[in-house]
């Protein structure tokens, strides 16, 4: 029984750890960097074939393409291609703001994304539920900041605020639908309750006393629904 409460415990929290990684991840990336944008164009798109009018291979294998939208000719930089000035490259760009664009699909570059940083946070979160499950692990790793401890209060705290970030941008496109709105409240209410729970306890509390707890398995699970409506909203 001691073995099997061993693994239980060590994938409660390796969940956990994924779980909080992928909020990270959600809140920088579709907040702070923008990208949010991805989901607004995998969910509707027109399609514009342009010319290639510039180059610029230092500039992120940078291309200026000229493309015309219902009459409007208009003139971006993209990133991430090999085409040469002259060259015809096929513009993705929302029926909206016909600016907000790229030569990517974005339904395939962000399906691609998520599944990429969702599988690195699986393996992350392996990696650092072994340090915090095993100290001697985290001990042998981390001799330069050994004394250093990241309280769940201080923790839970800036990923509330990158998730927070990361979902007021959407807002602002005017493109928000039904399952897009049930995600933010799901990913929303993960973090809430984890914050509830961390400012409920001690700021010196450990990150094993805070995990047991039936808030942090519900936080758990809205936050893992609200990825899966996330998905379903991409497709």
């Amino acid at each position: 029984m001691s073995s099997l409460r061993t693994i239980l415990r060590f994938v409660a929290i390796w969940l956990g750890c994924v779980a909080a990684l992928d909020l990270l991840f959600f809140g920088a990336f579709f907040g702070l960097a923008g990208e949010w944008r991805y989901v607004q164009l995998a969910r509707s798109w027109g399609v514009s074939t342009g010319t290639v009018v510039a180059v610029d291979r230092g500039n992120h294998l940078g291309i200026t393409v000229r493309y015309s939208v219902n009459g409007r000719e208009i003139q971006q930089a993209f990133g991430g291609s090999y085409k040469n000035v002259g060259d015809t490259a096929e513009v993705y760009y929302l029926a909206k703001d016909p600016t907000m664009a790229d030569i990517r699909n974005p339904r395939e570059w962000l399906k691609n994304t998520l599944r990429v940083f969702l599988l690195g946070n699986l393996v992350l979160g392996a990696f650092v539920a072994l340090m915090i499950h095993f100290p001697a692990v985290g001990q042998a790793l981390s001799w330069p900041w050994s004394g250093f401890r990241i309280r769940p209060r201080f923790a839970l705290t800036w990923i509330a605020i990158a998730v927070l970030i990361g979902s007021i941008g959407p807002f602002f496109s005017g493109t928000l639908g039904g399952r897009l709105l049930l995600a933010d409240a799901f990913v929303l209410g993960g973090p809430g309750l984890l914050c509830r729970r961390a400012f409920q306890l001690p700021y010196e509390t450990s990150w094993c006393v805070f995990a047991k707890s039936t808030a942090v398995l519900v936080a758990v699970f809205l936050i893992v629904s609200g990825q899966l409506v996330n998905l379903l909203s991409a497709k």
